[in-house]
């Protein structure tokens, strides 16, 4: 038989199979049609929502610099620890098992950077070592070639026991490291193809890793970001704010649950990690920059009451926005009754008419409170009065 006739025999055995098991998978869904399905249950909550459910794909996106891997990192520790209770990073675990881990690493190095990931995630798992080796499989890949750790991904996925009810989860860091080019369509593909083949064959979970574009544009980076993102069922992206040191990690998209709300994040360079912003003007000044502004601006302006012409005047001069911007920003600021430290300690913003409009700030923090000052209790019963 010739070389082609060998080829081609092989080619129609590839695709005959192919066939065949398109045809076994249709009859696999065809026999839970009399079935009760049950709805795959939650990894991880985020924010209080159910958010990484088993047997899917997670896409953690965000620029250079902006702790994706300390990301990675401490949903790896919930996966692996058996505590229902413990919250890292507004992330929490929904279920008592623990997970086969395999966090494969393409960027740090074996001496000092991936020994410091792993020094944080026994300290923070609640396992000792022993434990931790048997649930967690390390695979450091920064010298091993890209065209070699796909077919290293597949061994290691081989080499793990089956176990009942026991789900694994493979995460990649990062994951354009696992082919040449990350804007080649045929290395993407062949990428996927092993993904979702796993997943078909195994409850198997992916929570992979990657760069965002460089720029303004937040998209998750090349031809493989925009095939991840349409296969993923939940993207979260971590990113910088305008306040140094303070991050937000949000989720872009969500297939099975409501989107939960952002969370904050700021660097401690003692803990060297991640922790929550509990201050809530910094909280304020990140989730709107313009209201603190203003707020910071109305206090280094500090003033008992003001016309409307001269208070707009000296924001105008201040921030250097229109004064409908200002009026605007003034309102949602009397409005939602925000509180802003001024020299007088928190106060209040309000806003009174008659023949000319004023503002008035009132102090919240005096001796005999708010409203049993003398000046306050007359702007509060000048409001009721006119309706306003």
């Amino acid at each position: 038989m010739s070389t082609l006739d060998e080829q081609q025999k092989n080619k129609d055995a590839a695709l005959n199979e192919a066939f065949q098991l398109v045809q076994k998978n249709a009859q696999y869904v065809w026999d839970q049609l009399e079935e009760d399905i049950e709805p795959p249950s939650a990894l991880l909550s985020f924010n209080g929502e159910d958010l990484i459910f088993g047997n899917s794909i997670v896409l953690i996106q965000g620029k250079e610099g902006s702790h994706k891997s300390r990301l990675a990192g401490a949903i790896t520790t919930l996966l692996l620890s058996d505590d229902t209770g413990k919250t890292l990073l507004g992330f929490k675990k929904t279920t008592d098992q623990f997970n086969t881990t395999v966090y494969m690493d393409t960027e740090r190095n074996k001496t000092h950077q991936l020994p410091l990931m792993l020094k944080q995630v026994y300290r923070d798992c609640g396992l000792d070592k022993d434990e931790l080796k048997k649930r967690l499989i390390l695979a450091p890949l920064s010298e091993v070639k890209r065209a070699d750790r796909i077919y290293v991904m597949g061994k290691i996925f081989g080499s793990i026991p089956k176990e009942e009810n026991k789900s694994i989860v493979i995460i990649l860091d990062i994951v354009s490291d696992f082919i040449q080019d990350f804007n080649n369509l045929g290395g993407t593909n062949e990428l996927l193809d092993v993904m979702l083949q796993s997943a078909s064959k195994r409850d198997i979970t992916f929570i992979v890793v990657i760069h965002e574009n460089p720029g303004m544009a937040d998209k998750a980076r090349g031809h493989l970001g925009t095939e991840l993102a349409n296969k993923a069922a939940t993207i979260l992206q971590i990113g910088a704010t305008n306040v140094p040191d303070v991050f937000k990690i949000m989720v872009k998209k969500s297939r099975t649950t409501a989107k939960p709300p952002l969370m904050l994040l700021r660097f401690d360079d003692e803990a060297n990690t991640l922790i929550p912003v509990t201050d809530e003007s910094l909280a304020t000044s990140v989730a709107d920059p313009d209201q603190f502004r203003l707020c910071q601006a109305l206090a280094d302006n500090y003033f008992h009451t003001m016309g409307r012409t001269e208070l707009l005047e000296i924001l105008e001069n201040s921030l250097r926005w229109s004064l409908r911007k200002i009026e605007d920003k003034l309102k949602g600021l009397i409005e939602t009754k925000v509180e802003f430290e001024t020299p007088l300690g928190r106060t209040q913003l309000i806003k009174l008419r008659g023949k000319l409009v004023e503002y008035k700030m009132i102090p919240l923090d005096l001796p005999d409170g708010p409203i049993k000052n003398q000046d306050a209790q007359s702007i509060v019963i000048e409001t009721e009065e006119t309706g306003k």
